[in-house]
């Protein structure tokens, strides 16, 4: 017996009645700041096939001395040099599809492929970003934020409770502290904060005037950006191993935005040739990435205090 669809429009059916939204509505993605290179000087130069990065170091050494004339114990001075070998390593993702997805996908003229492959490529962004920030202690590989060499201060100072005028004398005699150590060789451009501790300096005025935290401490030091970076909650170092524990305490993060200081190296993400395996055609994909290298540690600096509640 045949059955006939009704509708309660009568003739006119429902579906006939809808109108579709334009495009396709889409999860909005975080910026991966340690990714992209607005947080580390990142250059795409790694050569397809390399196991290691080389870096030759140059040091000068020696000293002068005051002598009497005719005098032949003249102090020396040289020139020392030494490689430094940073290992490279490899991020892999892929996509698939069946020989019924594809023609499913030809039949409804969605470019399924474009958007697996963007799929692949933000799961291998994202464990890039997660790399350059923690390192991957498994692969010998130090990240941004646990380089052993970069200073660490742990602090018992409270900003949600200071007064801006102790907050902005923390501020700067943290700054103070690298210039001093460097010998006024080093001074920081860019302070990174957690989103709570950037609401602080931005709630928080200075005195009688209009200007708050940030922007008293942008003015006044050469500090050019205080940047928000979620990474630098206490539960995530903790969590990523750069703080042991229960330290309950979240990070500052000053230093110098400097190729010259702090790099790091990568292969951009390529595909690898198409693969047939358990009726699945797999596109393999890859990229690579050095260490996060510090050249010269000492200009930064992280500063461990109480978190905000």
């Amino acid at each position: 017996m045949t059955t006939f669809r009704t509708d309660s429009a009568g003739a006119i059916l429902k579906r006939w009645l809808e109108q579709k939204l334009p495009g396709v509505l889409e999860k909005r993605y975080r910026q991966l700041q340690f990714e992209n290179g607005s947080l580390v000087p990142t250059m795409a130069d790694l050569q397809p096939g390399a196991a290691t990065l080389v870096q030759e170091q140059m040091e000068v050494v020696g000293e002068a001395a005051i002598v009497a004339d005719e005098a032949f114990d003249i102090p020396l001075a040289d020139v020392g040099a030494e490689e430094v070998q940073f290992k490279i390593i490899a991020v892999f993702s892929g996509f698939h599809f069946t020989f019924r997805q594809m023609q499913a996908a030809q039949f409804s003229n969605v470019p399924l492929s474009d958007k697996k492959a963007f799929a692949a490529r933000r799961a291998i962004a994202e464990k890039m970003n997660k790399i350059a920030a923690f390192g991957a202690a498994k692969y010998d590989c130090t990240g941004f934020l646990n380089n052993p060499d970069v200073p660490v201060n742990s602090s018992s100072f409270n900003p949600e409770t200071a007064t801006a005028d102790d907050v902005i004398e923390w501020f700067i005699d943290e700054i103070v502290s690298i210039e001093s150590n460097t010998e006024l060789t080093e001074s920081p451009t860019v302070a990174l904060v957690t989103p709570e501790l950037h609401g602080i300096l931005m709630k928080k005025r200075v005195g009688d005037s209009n200007l708050n935290i940030k922007q008293y401490i942008l003015g006044n030091t050469d500090l050019t950006d205080i940047r928000k970076v979620t990474e630098l909650k206490s539960a995530t170092l903790e969590a990523n191993g750069v703080q042991a524990a229960a330290t309950n305490k979240d990070r500052i993060l000053l230093y110098p935005l400097d190729p010259e200081i702090v790099e790091r190296h990568i292969e951009m993400t390529k595909p690898l040739p198409e693969e047939y395996r358990n009726a699945k055609y797999i596109t393999p994909m890859y990229a690579c990435t050095s260490p996060v290298i510090w050249n010269f540690p000492k200009a930064a600096r992280s500063i461990d205090y109480v978190k905000a509640s």
